[in-house]
């Protein structure tokens, strides 16, 4: 007779009682143990999810670093030969209302220099920089830029950034170079940015300065003044200047003062000028090999900004400086 599987007791039977408790708490363990396990590989396959988006949202960061680096700030179309202040762009100093200051700003609070600010915001603006442009600009892609042109064309970039870094340095305790009178509050000069302009004496040629003039067009009369600290360099007469002096600042930067009527008593070469000083009277002299010819042209004072790169004789425009001289317009008695 078959052996078949047999309790000690019938199920029936009272005995049985326990032992079917406890073979009901042995199936309830082993479920449990069973949806424990289920529960934990639902555990491991949640870990894996993440751990795979991490490590998928880790890549995409990477490649859009990646993309933004080689393709958002690619140097390529930037022409190699408008980096560096040998070019006309350069020296058009195309500063919107506004711009410098805001440049000024950035560099205190970013810890960034100003020149460097004002070169990479130059390059890309394409050489024109107004003060939205520079408020809207970011920190990180400005140093981003900074660091690309560092790389791509040192020497061009550190000049421009130098050049900018002095000019705005000159312009932060600067004043306007012809003072208010202290019996007017009208507008006692006008000027416009005459750069490039064409010039026909002693032949065609362009405008290289501003031109700031006299409302009134009486010589003699409305004082000129040093707009930045520095040395007088030259003085005396110059054929297309007349009297004329020139300043070179601490910083390297040439300021030309022309047309003068007469120079203020103690002004020569090697003396020390501060913003304010005293350099001459506004007059119409020049236009002529003869000294103290006068009255070719309207009362005005012509200034000039020149920078020195590799020995040579750069002029660039003063206009947006000039504007910027204008948060200091001092006054005078005359």
């Amino acid at each position: 007779m078959p052996t078949c599987i047999s309790y000690p007791t019938a199920l029936g039977s009272r005995d049985s009682t326990p032992q079917m408790y406890e073979i009901i708490r042995s199936l309830t363990t082993q479920n449990s143990i069973l949806l424990q396990v289920r529960d934990l590989m639902e555990y491991i396959k949640k870990i894996r999810t993440l751990r795979a988006l991490t490590t998928i949202l880790l890549v995409m960061a990477v490649m859009v670093s990646i993309i933004r680096y080689i393709c958002v700030y690619d140097l390529s179309y930037i022409p190699a030969d408008i980096v560096g202040a040998d070019n006309n762009e350069f020296r058009k100093m195309d500063f919107g209302e506004g711009s410098i200051e805001v440049i000024v700003r950035l560099a205190d609070e970013w810890d960034i220099k100003a020149g460097e600010i004002a070169a990479a915001l130059m390059l890309m603006n394409h050489y024109s920089v107004t003060a939205q442009d520079a408020s809207l600009a970011a920190k990180g892609d400005v140093k981003l830029f900074i660091r690309r042109m560092y790389r791509f064309c040192p020497e061009e970039f550190d000049s421009m950034a130098s050049y900018y870094d002095a000019l705005i340095e000159d312009s932060e305790n600067a004043f306007f170079p012809v003072p208010l009178s202290t019996d007017s509050h009208k507008k006692w000069i006008s000027y416009v940015n005459s750069w490039g302009n064409e010039r026909k004496y002693g032949g065609r040629r362009t405008h290289e300065g501003t031109d700031l003039m006299s409302i009134d067009n009486i010589r003699g009369r409305m004082p000129v003044i040093a707009a930045t600290e520095g040395t007088v360099t030259n003085i005396g007469w110059l054929e297309k200047g007349g009297f004329r002096i020139g300043v070179m600042s601490d910083n390297g930067v040439y300021y030309y003062y022309a047309h003068l009527d007469s120079y203020a008593q103690g002004i020569e070469k090697g003396s020390r000028v501060n913003p304010g000083t005293l350099l001459g009277m506004m007059g119409d002299t020049g236009y002529s090999a003869v000294e103290g010819t006068k009255g070719k042209f309207p009362v005005h004072l012509h200034y000039g900004m020149y920078i020195y790169n590799n020995g040579e004789e750069i002029g660039i425009n003063p206009y947006s400086f000039l504007r910027y001289y204008e948060k200091s317009v001092p006054r005078y008695d005359y």
